[in-house]
């Protein structure tokens, strides 16, 4: 664990099996785009007011029918206990947030992986397990209690889905920002490395758009467990905090499509096209219309999503896989070529460039590759590594030259 240094940014992070868990669920296989307008034959049938009512449409006899009030951020006296163990207050707030960063991480067995599920503060301390919102929560809890000035951010990773069964869940993912001013600022990150994330782009949020995502987490748990009066509460709760989130409202398609309700999945997928920013949304929407016999809507709704794809970097690191795999040099060095151009400092598109290099015979581009490779690395192992093989393609270069 890295505790914070003197410089400005740094990253604390948890062990490496930490992933992101703000949810959105995608009914197929296919990415979407992300576009605002709608076909004018895409008609919504119902109001996104009368697609989340107090009680559910699908409402049955047992089911439940209110959730009691959550405080994510909230303490009881195991907490406070546990802070008064760990911390030195006599020191500076970077002491604090050593203290509180050594007492959470140090001890292997503090922390377990659990990706799928969401607790808040209290039910991350005391299960010592959960997700990246999960124990983001408990650190902002406990470093707020300890008088430090902690926000929820959310960070920009690259596209991270994960297959459950017949469903695609797109993995998001949030941590911390602590400001103590002149002493400094810095991330404090429950899944990536530190030399990774600083690629990324983060944004602070409100506690009250966090919360919003614990429900929409949790209303993906219930989906996934099939409980789905518990899944529409928690989304509909999502919803009231914060109505203008898309992949909310994807979601709440997703569970309408569950039940067998295809009007209002249908018009929830096409509230949240309406809204933008989704990458989801759209590709529910293709194979909606795919099964309905809706031709032209289909395919509208099919081109979007291969505009997405073909605008998206890691779409086309995936196609340069499968070519240099199936021997394909030269269509594999042209796709990561566009995909370095869109997104330039992902190491593992430096390095299967090189490798295509290598194959086709290049040994001069290969060496270059892995000289970027090497730049944007995120381990000094790896570093090391891309070094070793410049050094050889040098050699090999110097070797051929020195034999014609």
């Amino acid at each position: 664990m890295r505790t914070p240094d003197d410089n400005d940014k740094k990253r604390a992070r948890v062990p490496p099996a930490f992933l992101a868990t703000l949810l959105a669920l995608l009914q197929v296989t296919a990415l979407s785009a992300c576009v605002g307008n709608l076909p004018q034959s895409a008609k919504m049938q119902y109001t996104p007011e009368e697609l989340v009512p107090q009680r559910s449409p699908f409402y049955t006899r047992g089911d439940v029918n209110d959730l009691p009030a959550v405080d994510p951020l909230a303490l009881d006296d195991d907490m406070r206990v546990f802070l008064d163990d760990v911390l030195d207050r006599s020191g500076s707030q970077r002491v604090v947030l050593n203290n509180i960063l050594r007492g959470l991480l140090d001890d292997d067995s503090v922390i377990e992986y659990d990706n799928f599920k969401t607790y808040t503060a209290q039910e991350a301390f005391h299960a010592r397990k959960g997700n990246c919102l999960a124990f983001t929560n408990l650190f902002v809890a406990l470093a707020r209690e300890a008088g430090l000035d902690v926000e929820y951010q959310e960070v920009d990773i690259p596209h991270n889905w994960e297959r459950r069964g017949e469903t695609w869940v797109y993995n998001r993912h949030i941590s911390a920002y602590v400001n103590l001013g002149i002493e400094g600022k810095f991330y404090i990150d429950f899944n990536l490395n530190p030399s990774q994330v600083e690629f990324y782009e983060a944004k602070r949020i409100t506690d009250k758009a966090a919360l919003a995502q614990y429900h929409n987490n949790m209303g993906v748990y219930w989906i996934m467990g099939d409980r789905y009066d518990l899944a529409y509460l928690h989304l509909r709760e999502a919803i009231t905090l914060s109505s203008m989130e898309p992949w909310f409202w994807t979601n709440l398609g997703v569970l309408y499509s569950r039940v067998r309700d295809d009007k209002r999945a249908e018009a929830a997928w096409l509230h949240a096209v309406a809204l933008g920013n989704d990458h989801s949304a759209e590709s529910n929407l293709a194979r909606y219309y795919q099964r309905k016999g809706k031709d032209e809507l289909a395919d509208e709704f099919q081109q979007r999503v291969q505009r997405f794809r073909l605008r998206n970097p890691y779409y086309r690191y995936e196609l340069a896989e499968t070519a240099y795999y199936s021997g394909d040099y030269d269509t594999a060095i042209a796709e990561l070529k566009t995909a370095i151009r869109i997104r330039n400092n992902e190491e593992q598109f430096h390095r299967l460039l090189g490798l295509a290099y290598i194959k086709a015979g290049a040994s001069n581009k290969a060496s270059i590759a892995f000289a970027n490779a090497e730049q944007v690395a995120s381990s000094n192992d790896a570093r090391r590594i891309y070094g070793e093989k410049q050094k050889i393609l040098r050699e090999s270069v110097a070797t051929e030259q020195k034999n014609r």
